[in-house]
């Protein structure tokens, strides 16, 4: 019988996402067997590639697309932690991962955990998709979601952002130069050549820490933020950034927020693929206001920088395709940590799940593994009126016991940490 198989290249924008994967936990759930859960995704698997679900890593450069023979593989793509094993089914899964498949879950009694190669997809996507399989084990058909995905997400959004609008492209020439600035980084404390750390965590260097409340006790950041112009994203990025100097943690002037490239399709177009990339703002400096936050973030994306900048960057990888790191290579010792924030929003398709508790007790995980040695990287989410943050750093770069107390100010006084940066 021929191999219905089918060699698929991975998209440039996706390889820029490689060496890293989502991880996502949730618990208590009323959980479906694990024959309807692999039956779910060999359907949306064989709905088409642009569901995401039907591939496995054939080699640095491409994908095999198998559709519905990925049912070969249910065995190693669900698994039940073993009886007698102390940590979660998210940290289990972590240390077992297969590495050639991108879609990975482990159940340990009402726990549900998965991880995602971050180059097969982006948090949009991967936020859904452990809803979209338990809600199609039940008898839910494929969401209709994928009825309008792109393959050509780049080439769509430019064209939608400056093909079909010129004056956009002049808006990002003049924008070129123009966003308020804040003082470079003081003098202090140096990079030492003769102290480095692992440029690529071998496996056991990041650590998580996760905190929810009631979205309630979180209403004066959203206040914060208008009285400064700022919306949730980027004062998010300020009471990350605030928290984190507060606790003890030198920061670098500017942080990363992460931007849905979404916004640049047009209308009813999506991607199942990667589409995001992180923007640096000012977080401090002599000369530092909040508001700079907020119009150093309109003017990139009403310019479509973010976008002009991801494909510069396809473009300079075509021509010059860039050397993956290694566990072998090194960088100094970083003395500044790097905020950087990622906000999906609200999360309302985590109410799909068989949840067997209320709101508040529920338990909602997200992280990153692969993150750089200098960042301190913060997920915001909400759902079902929790506020939930799930914090990821190298835990050989940064204390612990000092990451953790930026957690807990960001939740036990976050308007007095945003008020005292001001």
């Amino acid at each position: 019988m021929a191999d219905p198989s089918r060699l698929v290249p991975i998209a440039g924008i996706d390889r820029l996402l490689g060496g890293s994967r989502i991880r996502q936990s949730f618990s208590p759930l009323d959980l479906p067997p694990l024959e309807l859960l692999g039956d779910a995704l060999v359907r949306l698997a064989a709905h088409g590639p642009h569901t995401r679900a039907g591939f496995v890593k054939a080699d640095d450069e491409h994908w095999r697309y198998v559709g519905a023979g990925i049912a070969e593989r249910l065995p190693e793509i669900f698994r039940v932690v073993p009886e007698g094993t102390a940590e979660s089914a998210q940290d289990w899964l972590a240390a077992h991962l297969v590495e050639d498949l991108p879609l990975q879950f482990a159940v340990k009694g009402d726990e549900l955990a998965s991880a995602f190669d971050h180059v097969l997809l982006d948090a949009p996507l991967a936020s859904s998709m452990p809803t979209i399989i338990v809600t199609m084990a039940g008898g839910a058909p494929v969401p209709s979601l994928f009825d309008t995905v792109t393959e050509r997400p780049v080439t769509r959004a430019l064209w939608n952002t400056f093909g079909r609008h010129p004056g956009t492209l002049l808006t990002l020439l003049r924008s070129r130069g123009a966003a308020p600035e804040v003082a470079a980084l003081p003098a202090g404390a140096v990079e030492r050549e003769d102290d480095r750390v692992p440029l690529v965590d071998p496996g056991h260097l990041t650590h998580r820490l996760h905190r929810s409340c009631d979205v309630e006790q979180m209403a004066g950041v959203r206040e914060w933020g208008a009285a400064h112009g700022l919306g949730i994203s980027p004062t998010m990025m300020l009471l990350a950034a605030a928290a984190t100097q507060q606790a003890g943690i030198p920061i670098e002037p500017q942080g990363d927020l992460v931007v849905d490239l979404r916004r640049y399709l047009p209308k009813g177009v999506t991607t199942g693929g990667n589409f995001i990339t992180g923007v640096s703002v000012p977080v401090w400096g002599e000369g530092f206001e909040p508001p700079m936050v907020g119009e150093r973030l309109s003017t990139m994306l009403d310019s479509g920088r973010p976008l002009a900048a991801v494909a510069a960057r396809l473009l300079r990888a075509r021509r010059r395709p860039p050397t993956a790191p290694t566990e072998a290579d090194t960088v100094p010792r970083p003395v500044r940590a790097r905020t950087s924030v990622s906000n999906p929003g609200v999360l309302r398709i985590y109410e799909a799940l068989p949840w067997k508790v209320p709101p508040a007790e529920r338990r909602v995980v997200h992280g990153t593994d692969g993150i750089a040695p200098n960042a301190i990287g913060w997920i915001s989410s909400t759902d079902a009126g929790q506020f939930r943050v799930s914090v990821s750093f190298r835990a050989d770069v940064f204390d612990p016991a000092l990451v953790d107390r930026a957690a807990t100010l960001m939740f036990t006084d976050p308007v007095g940490v945003l008020d005292a940066m001001v």
